[in-house]
């Protein structure tokens, strides 16, 4: 079986003084890697945003993957905090017990000069 396209995308963007990560389509054993390696390009001193409202599905892979860039921030790191997803994302979240562990936050404010 071939990796499905699942269209799921990341993009990292600085709104004042935190990296935003936004995660579009699904968070699944396909796409998990791709995530974390946008974390990891992110890490760097600066606190990091994972902003999941554009997320259409997350299984546990994609749960394991938010669990551990939050530990990643925990260890030291930049710190890591989530912007809430969709009910169907935030249910699983929920489910899996890691909602009430994860760091939450209201997205940042964009600059008003259009630049980020």
């Amino acid at each position: 079986m071939g990796r499905r396209d699942t269209g799921f995308t990341t993009d990292t963007r600085r709104a004042g003084d935190v990296v935003v990560v936004s995660l579009r389509g699904e968070l699944d054993m396909g796409t998990a890697e791709d995530f974390e390696e946008a974390i990891e390009h992110a890490q760097g001193g600066s606190a990091i945003v994972v902003d999941l409202r554009a997320l259409t599905f997350i299984d546990s892979m994609g749960v394991r993957a938010l669990l551990r860039a939050y530990k990643a921030g925990q260890d030291g790191h930049s710190t890591v905090s989530f912007i809430r997803g969709p009910d169907v994302v935030q249910r699983v979240l929920a489910i899996s017990g890691i909602e009430t562990i994860l760091a939450w936050t209201e997205p940042p404010a964009e600059s008003s000069d259009g630049s980020n």
